[in-house]
């Protein structure tokens, strides 16, 4: 099976995503800026706060089941045709739609993976890893599926505190009944 990426999932202690937008500047609809929006998660392997947290733009514990799903599923995401390179700028590679930087322990350079446009009737999308000569085509379902920004890797959890950290826990609702 042809796979876009190869690395052991479980020795990512780094992620970093950077994720394409547009914002609308001034009172014409038509005049829109490009921004990056990056975000840095980092795994921590001791203490009480175990697991993945953002920590830039600012810090917050994460849903470590999110993102190891997505350090998981890039692991295996399998590639459905290789293309030739053409021009970035026409398959929305510079800047990408969406860039993911891979760091695993113990090694300095991360992979990288760039996500480009929709191509054959927004079944497939463009992929590059830098270093390749061809580009990959993926699943356009299978990108979809993948949770690239960090609103994806929040927690729904209310109270996010484990049993070790909770020392006395009481729901006060006067008037109630």
């Amino acid at each position: 099976e042809r796979r876009l990426l190869r690395y052991a999932p479980h020795s990512i202690v780094k992620v970093v995503l950077r994720h394409k937008f547009t914002v609308a500047r001034g009172k014409d609809p038509k005049a829109v800026a490009v921004e990056i929006e990056e975000s840095v998660v980092e795994r921590v392997a001791e203490g009480s706060d175990r697991g993945w947290f953002l920590v830039k733009p600012h810090r917050e514990k994460l849903d470590d089941v999110r993102v190891q799903r997505l350090v998981s599923e890039l692991a295996a995401m399998p590639v459905a045709e290789f293309k030739p390179a053409e021009d970035p700028k026409a398959q929305d590679l510079e800047p990408p739609q969406v860039e993911v930087l891979l760091t695993s322990a113990g090694v300095a350079t991360p992979l990288v993976v760039r996500f480009g446009a929709s191509t054959a009737g927004n079944r497939r999308r463009i992929a590059q890893v830098p270093g390749m000569d061809d580009w990959a085509l993926i699943e356009e379902r299978r990108f979809e599926d993948l949770p690239t920004q960090r609103k994806h890797l929040r927690s729904d959890v209310i109270f996010p505190f484990s049993r070790e950290q909770l020392k006395s826990f009481a729901i006060r609702a006067p008037g109630a009944g």
